[in-house]
């Protein structure tokens, strides 16, 4: 047994208390309620997103899921710790908090990667993971080894952004109620990797279309296990590609971790 990031207990082995729980109303946030129970007369609500094509390409497109008045600025409820993901049929922000309703089950994890010299013997990687306003398992980390490249660093910081999922589920507070981690990042090499041509690189073999090998392989291999794991507890995992000065928590925790 080894202590959690939150101060909780839990077990070191793969399989410790990480499995599907039930949803307990009681824990929920401000604002927070069901995708299901906003009916306003007058006033369609959303469809809940297609479960299906959500688990086939892990792609989170914002049009699919929120009303054209909705900002992408207005999908992120910080509160606490934690970015939480704004409910669809929310109307109207709280004039307290400037957040819209929110569930305390779907966070946000943003990741960011950052290599100087890169393409160079003396080329140093790191590589930042951001879940909130002073969380403790925010991560600005130099990358080890002799793998130095800024693809690399996107690669290790998406693996340990799901790795922080994995952390949330087992020991957080919200262990009892997360069921959505949606990773953040302005990374196309790694959003557009495991969305778009993942599945593509497996049948050929991990080959790409013009048959050369996958380069990094071993970290695609890690981050669709990842995916796997945390899908297996429950907890529907998405990909959101940003623009850049929609993921600056992230890049500064990258660069932070850069020499000077």
């Amino acid at each position: 047994m080894v202590a959690g990031h939150f101060g909780f207990i839990h077990s070191s082995s793969a399989g410790g208390r990480f499995h599907p729980r039930r949803f307990n109303p009681a824990l929920r946030g401000h604002g927070a309620t069901s995708h299901y129970d906003h009916s306003t007369p007058g006033r369609s609500t959303p469809s809940p997103p297609n479960r299906t094509q959500a688990m086939a390409n892990h792609r989170f497109l914002v049009h699919e899921h929120y009303p054209i008045n909705f900002t992408d600025e207005d999908i992120e409820c910080p509160e606490g710790q934690f970015v939480h993901l704004a409910c669809p049929a929310s109307i109207r922000k709280c004039a307290h908090c400037n957040n819209h309703e929110h569930h305390p089950g779907e966070i946000v994890i943003a990741f960011d990667g950052a290599c100087s010299n890169n393409g160079k013997g003396e080329a140093i990687a790191s590589y930042g993971v951001y879940l909130g306003r002073e969380n403790p398992i925010n991560k600005s980390v130099t990358l080890r080894g002799d793998r130095h490249t800024l693809q690399v660093a996107e690669l290790a910081g998406c693996l340990n952004a799901m790795r922080m999922a994995v952390a949330v589920k087992m020991t957080s507070p919200l262990r009892d109620v997360l069921r959505t981690v949606t990773i953040k990042s302005h990374s196309s090499y790694v959003v557009d990797g495991l969305t778009e041509h993942l599945r593509g690189w497996k049948e050929k073999g991990w080959k790409t279309a013009k048959g050369s090998p996958v380069a990094n392989i071993d970290h695609w291999k890690r981050l669709e296990q990842q995916i796997e794991f945390l899908e297996a507890g429950g907890v529907t995992v998405r990909f959101w590609l940003v623009p850049k000065e929609m993921n600056q928590q992230a890049e500064i925790l990258a660069k932070l971790a850069q020499p000077e």
